[in-house]
């Protein structure tokens, strides 16, 4: 009896001090979120500069004072057009705030994204594109430059549409396929699922190459911005679109990431557990897709974070996926909003260098770190 009281008291103490390690990695990397947020918007969107913190906070301020004078109707809203004369900066500030929470927001749902799929497939290089996902992008893309040229830069409502269109017609197709490949059992089979999504993917890849190749010198040059991110829209309807995606899939896997190791069991495991594993791989493939969806669509080519983050996280904090989520999600945005804020500072051309280059670098030498330290897997 005793030595079991005292088992006890070590596997307690054991999760504990796990527990208070979690927590300040959690806070570490809080930290670092906001401070990067924060700097993010003191560097201008168009040229090369940096605004002073003062002067953003002024910007910023008196923006909400604005918004709130007009849902209330109050006197100050009475001088909108003097008192934002007065701010030379002014737009350029709100321009940034949006863009800053949009890169914020993307980083951390291509990270989760990214975690989703590892666990659902126990594969270390698992991310949506598995599935075809950052193909209906693509796809959308160069079929909307097609149809429209160089005016599809200046038709986002639309451009949405394809590319969110074609990816669920892609990922659905995959999906149908592994679902048909589980048979009686209506399981999605994991193996047949990666056979349909490469086979799919690349007819998809040719398809979208030929048309890239079909492509006059101004339209490649108008698909580039669209699929660099150096052409970001901050309008509400560009906004809406991107806050109602990133809203309807983090917040269920918010809710659901107490449960979803269980979409890495087996079967029976599932079974025995009480779970529901078909749904929880099910639901979490849909949202990973949507989180990635959104961000390529407004933010350009950042799925890489995808396959890199997930390993760091699980090197700090193991393989919990109520641990891994929300490591994975800060590490996202520190990454996008670090290399975000690099990418402001290097112009070419007066041109912005695109931030998935920066992605790229920085990735590269965290893949060798991770790879070659990392200990926990899946187990």
């Amino acid at each position: 009896m005793k030595y079991m009281e005292h088992g006890e008291t070590i596997v307690e103490e054991t999760r504990q001090a796990d527990l208070k390690k979690s927590r300040v990695i959690y806070a570490g990397l809080g930290v670092a979120v906001i401070f990067l947020f924060l700097l993010s918007l003191c560097f201008k969107t168009s040229t090369p500069g940096f605004i002073s913190p003062k002067e953003t906070f002024i910007d910023l301020f008196t923006a909400l004072r604005l918004f709130f004078s007009d849902l209330f109707n109050l006197p100050y809203s009475m001088d909108r057009s003097e008192i934002i004369a007065s701010l030379p900066n002014y737009h350029i500030s709100l321009t940034r705030l949006a863009r800053t929470i949009m890169f914020c927001l993307s980083g951390m749902g291509v990270a989760l994204a990214g975690a989703i799929f590892q666990t659902v497939y126990k594969n270390p290089m698992a991310s949506p594109n598995i599935i075809g996902a950052t193909v209906g992008v693509q796809l959308g893309n160069v079929l909307m430059i097609t149809l429209y040229g160089t005016m599809a830069i200046y038709m986002p409502l639309t451009r949405y549409k394809y590319c969110y269109i074609l990816t669920a017609i892609i990922v659905g197709g995959v999906l149908l396929m592994g679902k048909i490949a589980g048979g009686k059992r209506a399981t999605y089979s994991v193996i047949e699922m990666v056979m349909a999504g490469s086979v799919v993917s690349q007819a998809f890849q040719v398809v979208t190459t030929y048309m890239m190749y079909n492509l006059e010198d101004d339209d490649l040059l108008t698909y580039q911005q669209l699929t660099m991110g150096t052409d970001i829209k901050t309008d509400v309807v560009s906004m809406s679109a991107f806050g109602i995606a990133m809203v309807a899939s983090l917040l269920p896997m918010f809710l659901i990431r107490f449960r979803f190791n269980g979409a890495g069991f087996s079967m029976d495991e599932a079974k025995l557990q009480g779970i529901n594993g078909v749904r929880l791989r099910m639901g979490g493939q849909v949202c990973g897709v949507i989180m990635v969806t959104a961000a390529m669509i407004h933010c350009g080519d950042v799925g890489m974070i995808s396959m890199a983050v997930p390993h760091l996280a699980r090197y700090l904090v193991g393989a919990d996926f109520r641990r891994v989520s929300v490591c994975s999600m800060l590490f996202g945005a520190i990454l996008m909003l670090g290399c975000r804020i690099v990418s402001s500072m290097i112009y070419i051309e007066n041109t912005e260098l695109p931030v998935n280059f920066i992605i790229s670098l920085c990735i590269m030498p965290v893949f060798l770190v991770v790879l070659t330290r990392q200990r926990r897997g899946f187990e």
